[in-house]
């Protein structure tokens, strides 16, 4: 009994949920709208009446029917199109790649006839899906200094499409990108980047479509409030318009520059300060006793190892540029001192061995007059005997330390020291007052240098502005 009833239920439902719209030809049995199961003459009919469902779509009435999203707007004149950008957030700058990473809310807005409505008031824009966007024509603008981009889907896509009665749209798309940064590195730390964004139409020569700021330059371009760059502070924002000339045509342009600072602190902690240290410390060793040659030598060559393994770290996450920068200026100064200062004692070192060493016995006695040797002219007779040859080579008397001679009596005289056994007690003064001096000159000079020269290398085509647009070169197509 219960498995006929079971099976025209089955049947129902399942008819019900495959009918798009219900028509008195749909429905099973005599009576309209129902459905009786009868089984046995004793009992009662039961009627199953089936849910009157409608799963037709409504009709799309936007955009209108007859609209064409291929062909551009104010077709036969110049489209305008103005643009905003709210920069949210920037950084960080990859200097080895020389890119930097943007958050963008780009806002477009262009008068469209074909998508007129009277779904609202004529002041009050209505809102659509993202899902009508792909169904109404847009700008093709693009970033050509952009090495990728990502449209922003934080749970759902981050687009807003808003249609004003009289056909004005307003499109707005958050897009996250990398964009290429030409980055010059002559007064590196000191330098002041300066990193822009170029928006211009891909396939739309300035014939059909100009791409202008809404508002003013200034006020166009907004960036949102404390951002943190690591190494950078965001000093400056300034925004252009003019156009490109390429080989197919000109094309309209918008652009965006940000002028960084780069923060010269941590340099100053990572780099000049151990450099200093290091560099100072190689001078101890002119206070050390020349004799003690252990001593001397590893403290010379520990400082010049630690200069190059500083030089080495420095350039970690810098690209490879054929530049001599600021800071590898300072470096190689420091470097030299730590160099000389081993090649001083070298030579201090040298000067006491053969200070040290006697002096070859002089065999015969010519007529070589001049202090230090035989000081009169005498030809040698029983009177030669009486003088005392130097303990040291006439050559070697004037560079080496004291040695004994002769004066024109016949007198032992001593002379003083040398130049280079004082050469420990020259360096400890002339080595500090070089190093001050080039540092009094470095500084200043590194500051004004790149408060002066801000190196600014667009990555693309020359902008000229609009006014210069009889000056563009005509593509030849012949």
């Amino acid at each position: 009994m219960l498995l006929p009833r079971l099976l025209s239920l089955q049947f129902v439902i399942f008819s019900s949920l495959t009918s798009a719209e219900f028509a008195p030809s749909d429905l099973v049995g005599s009576n309209l709208g129902a459905t009786t199961v009868g089984l046995e003459d004793d009992e009662e009919p039961v009627e199953l009446r089936r849910p009157q469902l409608n799963l037709r779509r409504p009709v799309n009435k936007f955009p209108p029917i007859g609209y064409d999203h291929t062909r551009r707007p104010n077709s036969g004149s110049i489209l305008k199109v103005g643009m905003t950008i709210f920069v949210q957030s920037i950084g960080p700058i990859n200097e080895e790649a020389m890119t930097y990473e943007c958050m963008l809310s780009i806002r477009q807005i262009w008068m469209d006839g074909g998508l007129k409505h009277n779904f609202s008031e004529p002041d009050k824009p209505t809102s659509f899906s993202p899902e009508v966007l792909h169904r109404i024509w847009r700008p093709d603008v693009f970033f050509p200094e952009a090495v990728y981009a990502i449209k922003g889907h934080v749970l759902e896509p981050n687009m807003m499409l808003r249609v004003w009665p009289d056909g004005r749209v307003l499109y707005v798309t958050r897009v996250m990108m990398h964009v290429k940064c030409p980055i010059v590195y002559k007064t590196f730390p000191f330098d002041s980047p300066i990193c822009s964004l170029r928006a211009e139409p891909y396939g739309l020569t300035l014939d059909d479509l100009q791409l202008t700021w809404q508002y003013e330059p200034s006020k166009s371009v907004e960036v949102t409030e404390n951002i943190f760059i690591a190494q950078f502070r965001l000093q400056e924002t300034s925004a252009y318009q003019g156009f490109v000339s390429t080989m197919t045509g000109n094309y309209s342009a918008l652009e965006v520059r940000f002028q960084f600072k780069r923060d010269i602190i941590y340099y100053l902690i990572i780099t000049y300060i151990p450099s200093y240290l290091v560099t100072m410390l190689s001078w101890v060793g002119f206070w050390i006793n020349p004799e003690a040659t252990p001593a001397r030598v590893s403290l010379s060559i520990t400082t010049v190892l630690t200069m190059i393994t500083l030089m080495e770290t420095v350039q970690y996450g810098l690209p490879q540029v054929s530049v001599i920068r600021a800071l590898d200026v300072f470096l190689a100064t420091c470097l030299l001192y730590c160099t000389l200062a081993l090649v001083e004692y070298a030579v201090v070192s040298h000067a006491r061995k053969q200070h040290a060493k006697p002096a070859p016995a002089l065999s015969t006695l010519g007529s070589r007059g001049g202090a230090g040797t035989l000081t009169n002219s005498r030809t040698l007779n029983g009177d030669a005997t009486r003088f005392v040859p130097s303990h040291t080579h006439p050559q070697r008397q004037h560079l080496l330390g004291e040695a004994e001679v002769l004066d024109e009596k016949g007198n032992r005289a001593v002379r003083p020291a040398s130049f280079l056994l004082k050469l420990d007690k020259i360096s400890r003064v002339v080595f500090p007052l070089s190093f001050l001096v080039i540092n009094v000159i470095y500084w200043p000079v590194c500051f004004y240098t790149a408060s002066q020269n801000q190196y600014y290398m667009p990555s693309g085509k020359t902008m000229y502005p609009y006014e210069d647009i009889v000056l563009a070169t005509t593509p030849n197509y012949s």
